[in-house]
This record gives C-alpha cells, sequence and structure tokens, in this order.
C-alpha cells in the first residue's frame, strides 16, 4: 500500500498546517511540492486536483481529499488517540474546528490582497502598493484577532 502523499505549493503558505499535522501524526508520508503557478495550473495536476489548488492529501488507498480543513479533520480524525484531535462531538473537538474554521477563513482570507500582487506581477506599482497596503492591515488585524 502506498504512503499518504501531500501535494503542497509553498510549505509556510496554506499547506504548512497540513505538513504540521501530518509530522504530529507520526506515520509515515510523502511530500510532493508542486510549482505555483505553473505545475499547479498543469493538466497532469489537474487530474489530482481539477481545481488546480494545493494542499491536496492522496490517502493510502489512491482517494483524494483537497482544501485544508478537510485534510486537517480527516488528519485529526486518526489521531484522536495520540492527542492530534479529539472526539467529535465534544467540547475540545468544537473548539478545535472554531480555530481551524478561523484560520482557514478569516486569517487565510487576510493574505489574498499580498497573493493577487504577487500573482499579477503585470500591475501598476501604485496597485500592487495598495494591495500591499491593504494586505498588511489585513494580516495584523487578523494575527490581533488570533
Amino acid at each position: 500500500m502506498a504512503l499518504p502523499t501531500l501535494f503542497y505549493g509553498v510549505p509556510s503558505g496554506c499547506s504548512f498546517g497540513s505538513i504540521v499535522a501530518l509530522e504530529w501524526l507520526g506515520r509515515p508520508y510523502q511530500l510532493c511540492r508542486i510549482a505555483m503557478p505553473e505545475d499547479v495550473t498543469s493538466a497532469d495536476y489537474r487530474r489530482i486536483n481539477p481545481i488546480a489548488e494545493t494542499p491536496t492529501l492522496m490517502t493510502e488507498t489512491g482517494a483524494r481529499i483537497s482544501e485544508s480543513m478537510a485534510i486537517l479533520n480527516h488528519l485529526g480524525a486518526r489521531g484522536v488517540d495520540t492527542g492530534l484531535s479529539f472526539a467529535q462531538g465534544t467540547e475540545d473537538f468544537d473548539r478545535l474546528n472554531q480555530m481551524l474554521a478561523y484560520l482557514n477563513t478569516t486569517f487565510f482570507s487576510a493574505f489574498s490582497p499580498l497573493w493577487y500582487a504577487i500573482e499579477h506581477a503585470e500591475l501598476p506599482e501604485s496597485e500592487k502598493q495598495a494591495l500591499r497596503n491593504l494586505g498588511a492591515r489585513k494580516v495584523i488585524s487578523a494575527h490581533a484577532n488570533l
């Protein structure tokens, strides 16, 4: 049987939580880095994830799970006995999911203007600077609320 494989883009980006969870789970796995934006939009990668985003986890059975929250819940369910997650229906489980949802929505989306400025090099410098300023304010706010 194959090892679970996490297809990821930027190690310190949205895939980071899945990498940490895999490490904390303490079971063998593989990492496969996908060059962004070139490889993530390729026909080969779209066979793995039709939406062309990272991360995507390919399980031991070949099933594919995309979206960070889904991957983290999948891994957490396999690590309840290790303390990685909590039994479903408990207050601890609900608190963990609340934090994961915050990180996946509010926190991650704060970086959107910054990513947009990076991914659209053709923008005039004044627009890129406006996006960087907006992104900086949003990231500061998201960190403060964390």
